[in-house]
This record gives C-alpha cells, structure tokens and sequence, in this order.
C-alpha cells in the first residue's frame, strides 16, 4: 500500500470517529431543576439528573460545569443519578434512594436560562435551556423520548424515576380539527359535557400534550385554553379524539351565522403557530360541522367518535306529568315535539287519551304542519273521572327518515284519585243490592256495597247495621281494615231480622254504617217477611240463635270483572277477601284457561298471579290482578281464582265466564258478578249488576252515590307497568 493510500485510510478513519463518537455517548442529562421555590429550599436545592445509558460511568474522570466532582462512584448501566448542590436539602424534599454526588454549582443555575455541561474522560453533553418553563413554580424541565424538553407533569419532578413527559411528543402536526359544535340546543356557555365544543383528532401514533395549546375563534383575543378543567383529557393519545368545552368561557363564542375555529400552539397569535383550523357558515341548532375526505359537511353530532355523514333527521315527542297519580283538580300535562337532528320542517303531532280498557276517551292535534324550528310545547289539563288511563301521543307524516323512530311516539300511564295524598278517610254508601221490586224483606241477606277510604288513621273497625225508630232490626257486621292510606271498596253481607211475628211493621229503615269515627245512612224500604224462613218459626229461632253464637266465617267475593275484554289486552280483576276470628295466611290466584290450556300464563305457570297475603281476625282486603291475555283469542273463556288457607291442600275456588272479542272494540259493556264463597259449604251466591260505561248504572241497584267506583289506582299502576314490563321482556325472548 503507497503512503498516499495510507495517509487516505488514517483521515477517512479519524473523520468516521468524530462522526460516531456523540453516538456512543452512554450518559444524558434528562432532568433540570434550575429554580426551585422557596417551599423547596430556594437555591440550595438545585439539582441535575443524569441517566447512565448502556454502559457503567465512573464518576472520578467527570467535570460538571467546569468543576471536578470528588467522588469514585462508579453508577451501573441503564441508571438514574443526581448531581446536587447541596445533598441535605435534596434529601429532606426528596429522599429517595438513589445516587446523590454532591458537587459545586459555583454561582449556581442561572434562573433566566442558561448551559449544562457534564463530561467523563472522551464523553460529554450539553443542554442549553430557557427560561419559559419551570421558573420557581417547584417543577422541572424533563427530556423526552424524543430528546424536547418541557415542564414537567409533577410537582416537584421525578429525580430517579422516568419523566412524567417521556411518552409525550410535542409535535403539534399530527393535530387536526375535525368536529365544531357553534350552536348546541340550550345555552352556548354551558359547562360540560353541554354547550359549544371542538372536536380535536390525533392522526399519529405518539400522545401529545395539549395544556400549552389554545383555540381561537374568528377574533385573536377570544382565546379558549386547553386545560384539564375544559377536557376529559389534555393527553391525546395517537389514533384518537377529545373534546374541547367551552365550559362557561367568556371569550371565546363562536357565531351561529358565520365564523372561524382556529388551533395555535399557544398565546398571543403573534408569537406562536398555527396548527390547524376551519370556517363555516349557517350553523342549525343541534347539528355539529364534521370533516370528511371531500371537506366539511353539516351532520348529527358524534363528539369523540369517528363522523359519520347522514342526511337523516330525528324527531322525539314526549309527554311530561311531573307525576304518575293526580287528584281530579291537579291533572295536566305538556306535550313537546323537538328536532334532536337534521333540519327544521312541518311537523304533524296527535294524540289520545285512553281508559283501562283500550276506548278513547279523549283526542288532540296540537300541531297540523306547523313549522318547527327546534321545539313546541303545549299544555293540557283535562277533566276526567276517577280512573286509570293512558296518555298516548304521535308524530304523523315526517318527510325525511328518522334514524330513531322509537322516540316518535309517547306513552305513558296515569290515574286520578281523588284520596291521594289525602290523611283524611272518608266512608260512603255506594250501593245496595235488593230483589226486583227494588224492596228487602225481613229475615233476608242484603248485601251492601261501601267505598271506603283509610287515611292517616289508628282505628280499623267498619260496622253496619240497620234501624227503624232507633232501634237495630239486623245483624251487625263488622270487619277490620289495617292498611292505612288505602281505598277499600267493600261488599259486604248484612242479615236482617226474621220479623216473623210481625211485630216490626214495614216501612221505611236506616242502613247506618260506621268507620273511624264517620257515620254514614241511608234509608230504604222493608216490605213482608221471607215465607222460607218463618215457615217454621221456632226452628228459625233456634237457628238463629246458633248462627249468631257461631264465630264469623270468612268469605271472599269477585268485585270486579268485566264481561267482556280484548285478545292480547289485560284483563283487570279485584277479589275481596273478609277474615273470621282469627289469624289466617292466605294464598290467592288466577288465570283465565279453555279446556287443558291456560291463555293468561304465558309461559309460566298457572299461580304465576299468586299474592301471598295475612289477615288478623275480621279483617277485610281488596287485592287486585290484571291478568295478560294471550293473543288471536276469541269467544267464552272461563276464570279460575283459588284461594289457599294456612297452606292447605284444598283450596276454595271460583269459577266465572269472560267473552274475548277481537282488538279496537268500539263499545265495550261492562258487568260485574259480585260472587260469595262461604267456608261451610263452599256454595257460590251471585248476585249480578250491568253498567254501561256511557250511561248510569240500571237493573237490581237502587241507591248509587255520586262518587265514582273507581278502585285503588295506586296498585293498578304499578300492577300494570310491572306487567307490561315483564310481557315485552317475554315477547322479546
């Protein structure tokens, strides 16, 4: 090889060297506490950490900012150390437990910025640093992973451990807006998650960190910093979204007619770079601006998800009670139509209100194409009777396609009574039931029907009795409400005397009927005796006598039950259950069957509709079922309702007969079968009444208060809810 050649190799050698030497290097400087505060210890406590890298350094060759440090540590591989100014302070702050070399700073670190340098033998690094971050507000400036220095996230910073920064790059143009909300519905200020938001995307794979970044609108002073208070996050990590608020931000207020959003890197506009922004025009309230590959569109919002463009709309109706239960007075509702996406138009909006039974009773328009912007209310306040009902409202005739077709129709039920809330009980004749000639006879069974209301109230014992001249010609019967703020509509037996003497002449006698300290009567006439029972007088007498010293026996009645009811609608029955003289458990249920096949079980069992009940002596209890009726029924079913006492394994049953007519019938009559089954012989007793649901009651009632029969809306309620429930949960299955 000539000299000349050789010459080459040794110069090529020497420049590839240089090239490579800061390569190698095996240490860094990673951290800077260049000011620290006063709570911190002031100057005293400034300190530098360094990272060994991939090699051992030994500290006895190093030189740190032209100052030899006196020590012959050496620091393993891939480790942090510190070089402090004075190791008391940093271990009274900090006290972790890693290598501390305490060295001379000379006049120390220059709070205004300023040059680090560390060099062991042919080693070296140098920062340079200013003074924009971490200036006496007890944090550091920490490296990256892509060697930029930044505040730290840390009070204090993290000397030993990794920078709470190091996985953060402060790339800024990865950053795009890609969503703006100008004109949310309700107020622009809102805090979050309402009101005005920006949409920022992070399109590449490092988190950036955005509590240096500021959002403009179109004016340079209406400035909105990206905090942690306005954010659910100010760390964006690569591939997605966050949501900046405008959370009640006084400056910043973007215009619904024409604006711009702006995204800088920091504050004022004159010293710092734009990163990325958008403009739009005609804002709709509700829609937000969304950026696709062919540019911006307005579209339904989708704040921290991808955009989907859909030139769909979604329209709601709904109703608004305050509550589910209401005295006749207090009833009223409000209905509202509101545009939840796309654009304004005419808007057509119906509505009902229904019975128990499916039958209209009441009908509304309140909007017939009627220009919507955003939303309309209106309020109603109809009179109606004691009663449970169903509020029905919907919207007709949208001309584009509703994403969300659930929401436009509403509804949603609701009872008047006029004892809710109520302390106070009251008590009432309703009804009696006599023979044809609308008279009683002595020594007959007349039932009576009382509507009975347990407020607030101590006492429970209901008694009845007849008079004539102030004194009793009957029985006394008595029973035992317990459940206080409860409707009892009672139908009980009273007996008369035999009068078979005819010492008690006819004519006109008092029903007298006391409860809680209320008294109640009402007059009717007693015409002749009953020839069956004074046929043989003396045998009356003594078994009148041996019925009267006999303990009450329990019975239980059907008290309601229409005729006739729709296939696949509900079938409302009430049962009244009177205790004898003692403590009982009952067990009661129904279902509506044909042959071997139950059509109100669904899938379950036939004591599906069981309740579990305990009466105490002479108590009475009204208990309420509304049975699910299959669907494609039609014709005579029967009613089975089995009463269960104290776990026997007989039960005392009824049996009664219901017509199921096809849905949408326009009249429906209504008739109830008050039915007694007594304990000693298990006989029913009918005694039968019509009514017309448009007319007043007819046939063997000849008394009938102006209060309506409605039953206990509170049960029916939450019965029917419960049920409605569990039949689309079925139906679903």
């Amino acid at each position: 090889m000539s000299q000349r050649s050789c010459f080459f190799m040794r110069w090529f050698s020497f420049v590839m060297f240089l090239l490579i030497l800061p390569l190698v290097s095996s240490f860094e400087i990673t951290e800077i506490m260049y000011a620290p505060d006063s709570d911190i210890g002031g100057s005293s406590n400034e300190w530098v950490e360094v990272f060994s890298g991939d090699s051992t350094v030994n500290l006895s060759s190093c030189i740190f900012n032209g100052n030899e440090i006196d020590t012959n540590l050496t620091i393993d591989a891939n480790s942090y150390f510190v070089i402090v100014r004075d190791k008391g302070a940093f271990e009274e702050v900090y006290g972790v437990p890693i290598p501390i070399i305490e060295t001379s700073f000379g006049r120390g670190l220059s709070n205004n910025g300023g040059e680090i340098e560390f060099s062991c033998a042919d080693e070296e690094d140098t920062v340079t640093y200013q003074d924009t971050y971490a200036k006496k507000n007890s944090k550091t400036l920490e490296k990256n992973k892509k060697g930029q220095w930044k505040e730290s996230l840390r009070e204090k910073g993290t000397p030993g451990t990794q920078n709470s920064n190091y996985q953060l790059s402060y790339d800024y143009t990865p950053i795009e807006i890609t969503e703006v909300m100008p004109d949310p519905f309700g107020s622009d200020d809102r805090v979050k998650p309402e009101g005005e938001w920006v949409e920022l995307y992070n399109s590449g794979k490092d988190t950036i960190l955005l509590n240096e970044l500021v959002l403009y609108d179109s004016d340079e002073d209406h400035e909105l910093y990206i905090t942690n208070t306005n954010t659910n996050s100010n760390e964006l990590c690569g591939g997605c979204y966050v949501i900046i608020y405008r959370n009640g931000d006084g400056d910043f207020d973007l215009s619904k007619n024409n604006d711009a959003v702006r995204l800088y890197s920091g504050y004022p506009i004159a010293d710092n770079v734009l990163i990325d922004e958008m403009t739009y025009s005609n804002a709709i309230e509700g829609n937000s601006f969304s950026k696709f590959e062919d540019g911006w569109s307005m579209t339904i919002p989708t704040p921290g998800k991808e955009n989907v463009f859909t030139s769909s709309c979604d329209w709601e109706v709904s109703i608004d009670t305050v509550n589910s239960i209401f005295k006749k007075d207090d009833f009223e509702f409000v209905v509202t139509v509101q545009r939840k996406h796309g654009e304004p138009q005419e808007i057509t909006v119906k509505g009902e209100i229904e019975d128990l039974f499916g039958r209209t009773i009441k009908e509304y328009t309140p909007w017939t194409k009627k220009e919507i912007t955003t939303k309309n209310t209106k309020k109603y306040s109809p009179n109606l009777k004691e009663d449970v009902y169903q509020l029905h409202f919907w919207i007709e005739g949208l001309v584009c396609e509703d994403m969300s077709v659930d929401d436009n129709e509403y509804k949603t039920l609701f009872a008047i009574n006029p004892q809710y809330k109520e302390s106070a009980s009251s008590l009432s004749i309703e009804q009696l039931y006599l023979g044809k000639d609308e008279e009683a006879r002595w020594g007959e069974q007349v039932r009576v029907k009382l509507d009975v209301y347990k407020g607030d109230e101590t006492k429970h014992a209901v008694q009845m009795w007849v008079e004539k001249e102030g004194e009793r010609v009957s029985a006394t019967t008595k029973v035992n409400v317990h459940d206080p703020f409860k409707h009892y509509p009672l139908t009980l037996p009273l007996q008369m005397d035999a009068n078979c003497n005819n010492k008690i002449d006819d004519g006109k006698v008092t029903l007298v009927v006391e409860a809680f300290g209320l008294h109640e009567e009402h007059e009717f006439r007693m015409e002749g005796v009953s020839k069956k029972i004074c046929k043989d007088y003396l045998d009356y007498v003594k078994e009148d006598r041996k019925e009267r010293k006999k303990k009450q026996r329990f019975r239980y009645d059907v008290t309601r039950l229409p005729t006739t009811v729709e296939s696949g609608g509900y079938l409302p029955l009430s049962v009244q259950v009177v205790n004898d003289d003692a403590f009982h458990l009952y067990d009661l249920w129904a279902y509506v069957y044909r042959g071997s096949k139950c059509y109100s079980c669904a899938e379950g069992a036939r004591e599906d509709s069981m309740q579990q009940f305990s009466l105490s002596e002479k108590e009475a209890k009204v208990l309420d079922f509304i049975l699910p009726l299959d669907e494609e029924m039609e014709g005579e079913y029967s009613i089975k309702i089995k009463l269960r006492k104290d776990g026997q394994k007989t039960t005392k049953d009824l049996t009664k007969k219901i017509v199921v007519v096809a849905p949408k019938v326009n009249v429906v009559e209504e008739s109830v079968r008050v039915v007694g089954v007594s304990e000693e012989n298990n006989q029913e007793e009918d005694v039968v009444f019509r009514r017309s649901p448009l007319s007043s009651s007819t046939g063997a009632v000849i008394y009938e208060s102006s209060s309506t029969k409605a039953f206990n809306m509170i049960p029916y309620v939450l019965i029917l809810s419960l049920i409605l429930l569990g039949v689309v949960v079925w139906r679903k299955k």
